[in-house]
């Protein structure tokens, strides 16, 4: 039988295709799920991929975070029970039920009109995208939403097309039940009624359809009442900056653009403009006013939105120039638009597993928060992570209590003396904004726990205040007004006996100027020279960063730490300091009973004034000025006791003198007999701050050996030290 190759093809064979199509990523997910691949790309809240111990804290059929007579809860539990409780069931169900939702997303495309050859596009890109490959591979609460909604969309299309009530009842049936799952479908449905007010010609219909959809909208109600208040953190309001990215991210660059040019063509029909724009704002309206996950910025209605008006752009294309030529360009185009995140799963299939995921999820297993003190809170750390501890708490008997990583919520808590304990994603976040944080276990658990905070320094023109202190970890950050704007531009002025040398900077692509400067012409350095007095230090170096106009906090490390430093705001925009992260050296704890010895050969605590280490076999040093620097970190601040073993370098009859000045407080000086001896100071909380603290060792007088004894050592020396300790006083 000849073939006629250009005659239509029947229906069938695009039914065929569709569903083909939504097969292929069925089965795409379940072998990406099998292969933990995607959880770097989207962390996930429960998977049965996790290890078996880690699932056995589950009861046999239950289905974590959802509301229990959801319609995806029950096939969830249905599948489980299939599978006489393979708990890897659950896996398959999701797999499936995204595989559906894309077979629903090309049949509704098609009916609507919209070209085979385009849909066939949109679908697997769509597939391939953030969301769907996310919701394929882990099981979620509301697996079954997407393919409701789009159920409904079809049902809907097809009801305007051929008025059967069999239609009608699919369509409001499957969005009662996908706004029953997930809310965030509302912001569709004034987009929706509007579409079916332009397009019913009669005003009876015309009414029941808007009861329908009133119906539906009301069923939106019944996860919020069931969930109550409870969310999966970390959450968090809208921001523009994060909503850029997760578009790109969802999207492409090039997908963004075909978004906007299907827009423009939906948009050039007359009758099509009422419901677009009520569709747009609801779904602008539903981002900016509804808080959620950080790692759900691109909801799933509008995912397939856009997905959607992709699919008309590339019909658009086809459509444009000429025949051949515009399905080979919506081909290049189309596959482009799959290779990018395609080609990120290969990567992380030939990786494997995300092992760093895996390892915080089995930490987060072993974590027991019935061992934590009482009122104890847990710092979000990732999806997986809070999910995993929600649930051991739950199977506790002991829910966990868990704070996002924002600045205000959580000096809420430290300014109400609650303990707050944080893994390595939530320290690290945090300390960018002052927070201390000291080493703890939890039997086999490493855990950070919060000591306290240093308050960062908000920088005014033509005000130079001394930020020693801030930038004695050897680095500091430079934010705006608020951990996440854009932050000005910033001038220091530096002293060091070393020369100040640059080791990084975040963003790497930030310039920056650093170089000598004139005493006589250059600002600030009165208040630097102050500031510097006492380390006798002659060399001053400036360092200015201009503003960058980018949100992005910007990092500064040096090579060694700066003696002494002021700051001021480089132009007009606010400029808030904050110090960087602490380097390795000597920090007092936090428990009453904390003690703590200085390593005599370890160099970043040791400023000015100090002498090389020596060894006679210990470890030691001589101090070489009137004030030798020393800096040590702790919070929170108290009462604390500080012991110096130190023998003098002068004679008895000229009556040396050791004494010790922390921060602002000068402490009594003590008269120092001949040979090794252990010198005491009870220090008071006033005197300390929380972070870095300036300690100064008074030695009196310098002498030379040569000048002594004889011999070549003509340095000039104050008093051997042989050990410095520190001890909280109990109070």
């Amino acid at each position: 039988m000849p073939l006629h190759l250009a005659a239509r093809a029947p229906r069938w064979a695009s039914r065929a295709v569709i569903a083909a199509v939504g097969l292929a990523a069925g089965l795409t997910y379940l072998s990406g799920a099998a292969l933990g691949i995607g959880t770097a790309d989207r962390d996930h809240i429960f998977s049965p991929a996790d290890a078996p111990w880690a699932q056995s804290l589950l009861p046999a059929l239950e289905t974590p975070f959802a509301v229990p007579w959801s319609p995806s809860s029950v096939a969830g539990r249905g599948s489980i029970a299939i599978a006489k409780g393979r708990r890897t069931a659950l896996r398959d169900f999701a797999a499936i039920a995204a595989g559906f939702a894309i077979v629903a997303f090309g049949a509704w495309l098609s009916a609507a009109g919209v070209p085979l050859y385009s849909v066939l596009f949109a679908m697997l890109a769509m597939g391939a995208s953030a969301t769907f490959w996310w919701r394929g591979i882990y099981w979620s609460a509301d697996a079954l939403s997407p393919a409701l909604a789009l159920l409904a969309a079809w049902a809907g299309g097809r009801w305007l097309q051929s008025p059967r009530a069999i239609f009608a009842i699919v369509a409001v049936s499957a969005a009662v039940l996908a706004l029953a799952e997930d809310a965030s479908w509302l912001a569709c449905l004034p987009g929706v009624a509007l579409l079916f007010w332009s397009r019913v010609p009669d005003r009876t219909n015309r009414v029941r359809t808007l009861a329908a959809i009133a119906v539906a909208a009301a069923s939106a109600t019944l996860p919020l009442l069931a969930r109550g208040s409870q969310r999966i953190l970390p959450i968090h309001g809208s921001s523009l900056g994060a909503a850029v990215t997760s578009v790109s991210r969802e999207f492409t660059p090039m997908g963004a653009l075909l978004i906007l040019i299907g827009l423009v063509v939906l948009w050039s029909v007359p009758r099509n403009r009422r419901a677009l724009a009520a569709l747009v704002a609801g779904l602008i309206a539903w981002f900016w006013l509804v808080p959620r996950s950080g790692l759900e910025i691109v909801s799933v209605p509008l995912s397939i939105c856009g997905w959607a008006a992709v699919a008309v752009a590339l019909a658009w294309l086809a459509q444009a120039v000429r025949p051949g030529a515009g399905r080979a360009l919506v081909a290049v185009v189309g596959v482009l638009l799959i290779a990018d995140p395609g080609l990120t799963r290969v990567r992380l299939s030939a990786l494997g597993r995300d092992r760093s995921s895996e390892a915080a999820a089995r930490m987060a297993y072993d974590f027991k928060v019935t061992d934590l003190p009482s009122g104890t809170a847990i710092i979000a750390e990732s999806r997986r992570v809070d999910a995993t501890l929600l649930l051991s708490s739950q199977h506790a008997g002991s829910l966990a209590l868990i704070i996002p990583q924002g600045l205000e919520q959580v000096q809420s808590l430290v300014s109400r003396g609650r303990q707050i304990v944080a893994f390595a994603n939530g320290r690290s976040h945090l300390e960018r904004m002052g927070f201390l944080f000291e080493r703890g276990w939890l039997g086999p658990t490493a855990i950070a726990v919060l000591t306290g905070q240093i308050p960062c320094v908000a920088l005014e023109p033509g005000k130079w205040p001394d930020v020693s202190l801030l930038v004695a970890n050897g680095s500091f950050i430079l934010h705006g007004a608020t951990p996440a704007s854009a932050p000005g531009g910033v001038m220091l002025r530096l002293t060091d006996p070393q020369p100040v040398r640059f080791a990084s900077i975040e963003p790497r692509s930030i310039p920056f100027e650093m170089g000598p400067v004139v005493h006589d012409a250059a600002a600030g350095i009165g208040d630097l020279e102050r500031a510097a007095a006492r380390a006798g230090v002659p060399q001053v170096v400036t360092l200015r960063i201009r503003e960058t106009g980018r949100r992005d906090p910007i990092t500064f490390t040096f090579a060694a730490s700066p003696q002494t430093v002021v700051a001021t705001a480089d132009g007009p925009s606010t400029v808030t300091l904050c110090p960087g992260v602490a380097r390795a050296d000597l920090t007092l704890g936090r428990l009453p009973t904390a003690s703590a010895a200085l390593r005599m050969n370890l160099s970043p605590p040791f400023g000015t004034g100090w002498h090389s280490p020596e060894a006679d076999p210990d470890p030691f040093r001589w101090t070489a000025a009137p004030n030798a620097s020393l800096r040590i970190s702790m919070a929170p601040p108290g009462p604390v006791r500080i012991t110096v073993t130190a023998t003098p370098a002068a004679r008895a009859t000229q009556h040396p003198t050791l004494g010790l000045a922390i921060n602002d407080c000068q402490l009594p000086i003590r008269p120092m007999p001949p040979g090794q001896a252990d010198y005491d100071w009870d220090v008071e909380q006033r005197c300390w701050r929380a972070g870095v603290n300036q300690l100064w060792l008074q030695s009196s007088p310098l002498v030379s050996p040569a000048a002594l004894v004889g011999g070549n050592d003509t340095r000039l020396l104050g008093a051997r030290v042989g050990a410095i300790r520190l001890a909280r006083i109990p109070q």
